[in-house]
């Protein structure tokens, strides 16, 4: 009987100390933090894409894989870059250091930080359709995001911006000044800008039209297309037939001796 009252005892002991005291505050769970990502536009893959951006580095040779063709071409059309390897979800990155291709001038948009990171192809098909884009009145471009390992908002689905091969265009320039897709394209406005009222919204569609030369690219997303685009065009998916033309040598003068 002892025992048995001794076991009791230290049976209910244990349940007091194990409730809590009425007024004292109880622990909270630590929350799990989640990734966190740049913008409300992706989602995050386990992890937010400025980790993926530590994994760069530079390299010399081509690693294996990679299309050494296509940078073979890049080069004799006169465009700089670095070699890049450890960018997740692309086959051959490079760093674009030209801030012109095809005659074009690429800039940052405001709001970007992150480094001019694509897939060869689409390089060489941006560079290849520089003669179209600069028919259409247009002299710079304004991108805000290039390379990315992220997932398409409100899917599963890696974003082509994973593999390199998308780009997302926040504005342009030329004779008609500078023309963002938020202020001044004109929605439901189709063609090529005869349709337009204004002189920056007709550069916007001749812009498309552009781009829709020779199947360039597979998708163009515009602010007609969905809400999640209204403030840039995104296009994706290279036409890998297309090819750019290698830089004409320019020829030496010679000395005339007299």
């Amino acid at each position: 009987m002892r025992r048995r009252l001794a076991m009791a005892l230290m049976v209910l002991a244990g349940l007091s100390l194990a409730v809590p005291e009425a007024g004292a505050r109880r622990r909270r769970r630590p929350k799990v933090r989640k990734a966190k990502c740049d913008s409300l536009r992706y989602g995050c893959v386990g992890k937010s894409p400025k980790y993926y951006d530590k994994l760069v580095r530079k390299i010399y040779r081509p690693a294996k894989g990679q299309d050494r063709a296509c940078l073979k071409r890049l080069r004799a059309a006169g465009i700089k870059f670095h070699l890049l390897a450890g960018v997740k979800g692309v086959k051959t990155p490079v760093l674009i250091l030209s801030r012109r291709l095809g005659r074009v001038l690429y800039r940052k948009s405001w709001s970007n930080k992150r480094r001019f990171i694509l897939d060869c192809q689409m390089v060489e098909v941006l560079a290849a359709m520089g003669s179209e884009i600069r028919r259409a009145g247009i002299a710079s471009i304004y991108y805000s995001s290039s390379w990315r390992y992220s997932i398409i908002k409100g899917s599963r689905r890696l974003s082509k911006h994973a593999y390199g091969k998308a780009l997302d265009i926040t504005a342009v320039d030329g004779a008609f000044g500078y023309a963002s897709v938020i202020r001044h394209y004109e929605r439901g406005k189709w063609g090529c800008g005869s349709r337009n009222k204004t002189p920056k919204g007709k550069a916007w569609r001749a812009f498309y039209c552009a781009l829709k030369k020779r199947n360039a690219f597979r998708m163009i997303f515009t602010p007609d297309t969905d809400r999640i685009h209204r403030d840039h065009f995104h296009v994706d998916g290279p036409n890998w037939r297309i090819r750019i033309k290698p830089r004409p040598k320019r020829r030496r003068r010679r000395r005339r001796r007299y």
